[in-house]
């Protein structure tokens, strides 16, 4: 994986958690697998840069996941 996706992987999964959460979270993701699935080994900042954009990646998704949840469930509750 070359450094420049590594770190767009790492830049988008930090813009996943800030200004668009579904978004650069999903990017993320398909930029950290695609980098993993590309059979190159990149040297070991290049590895974590993408990792760590990928785990940021996936906590987006999750933290979008649990707030649409979250907001079902206190929508049902207002209602009653």
């Amino acid at each position: 994986m070359s450094s420049h996706r590594a770190v767009a992987t790492l830049a988008f999964g930090v813009l996943g958690l800030t200004f668009f959460p579904i978004l650069g979270s999903v990017v993320a993701v398909v930029l950290g697998h695609g980098g993993q699935q590309s059979g190159r080994a990149g040297d070991e900042a290049t590895e974590r840069y993408r990792r760590i954009g990928l785990w940021l990646g996936y906590a987006g998704l999750t933290l979008a996941a649990l707030l649409f949840v979250a907001g079902l469930v206190a929508g049902l509750l207002s209602k009653r």
